[in-house]
């Protein structure tokens, strides 16, 4: 398909692009760049020429923004003498578009840059629910873990957490850079640690290891993400102020 699509006017990164919209359903730009190996800056241009050509729509504003594949039969908005070769790879473009609605997509990431990356992808959100330790997270990624919150404050996201005990101690500095946005709830200390933190926004879910070697996982999927919202409200209800 690839050089099919190239011979109806799409360039290699394009076409790379689309595709990977087409097979993976809605991703931020940083999830594309990430995917296809290019320049996060050059990805947004290669976007723009693709929504132009009618293959894809954004959503969100600013840095909340992500992008979608539309329907493949956009690309029978081409010139009449290449209409029979779009037709030949419609079915196959077809196929791809309507799997991924179904199919959870799956990152990894490795390393504390991987787990900086996945944390930077939460930060599309208007709300971002949290589990786990802050005071681990504190000690592996010191500088992150407040630039981070800043990011949170300058994108106006609320963030709700439940928290071990030992995470008390940070709760305060937190709830005065994040003000209104933040609120926490703690577990009995009889849970003690945690070694993993859990993000939850829109339809992902981010499970994040905070011992060597650190690593972060992200599924997207709205079937998953709902339930473990539920299960995250349930903590909440019985954790304690």
């Amino acid at each position: 398909m690839e050089n099919e699509l190239e011979k109806l006017g799409l360039t290699t990164n394009e076409v790379k692009t689309y595709l990977f919209l087409l097979e993976n359903g809605m991703s931020s730009a940083i999830e594309i760049a990430r995917a296809i190996g290019i320049v996060r800056t050059n990805t947004y241009g290669i976007l723009r020429t693709l929504s132009e050509k009618g293959l894809v729509s954004e959503k969100g504003s600013g840095k909340k923004l992500t992008y979608q594949a539309c329907s493949p039969r956009a690309i029978l908005n081409i010139p009449v003498r290449l209409h029979d070769l779009a037709a030949k790879i419609l079915p196959k473009l077809d196929g791809l578009y309507h799997s991924q609605k179904n199919k959870p997509k799956v990152q990894y990431f490795e390393g504390k840059e991987g787990v900086i990356e996945a944390f930077e992808c939460s930060l599309v959100a208007e709300e971002i629910f949290g589990f786990g330790s802050t005071e681990k997270l504190e000690e592996m990624l010191p500088d992150y873990f407040w630039k981070y919150q800043k990011e949170l404050n300058r994108n106006k996201i609320i963030f709700r957490d439940v928290l071990t005990a030992g995470s008390r101690a940070n709760v305060p500095k937190i709830e005065n850079l994040l003000g209104g946005l933040y609120s926490a709830r703690f577990l009995p200390n009889k849970y003690g640690d945690s070694p993993t933190n859990i993000l939850m926004w829109e339809d992902s879910i981010a499970l994040i290891t905070l011992s060597e070697p650190m690593f972060a996982t992200i599924i997207t999927d709205t079937a998953l993400a709902e339930t473990f919202k539920m299960l995250f409200r349930i903590a909440e209800s019985i954790a304690i102020c």
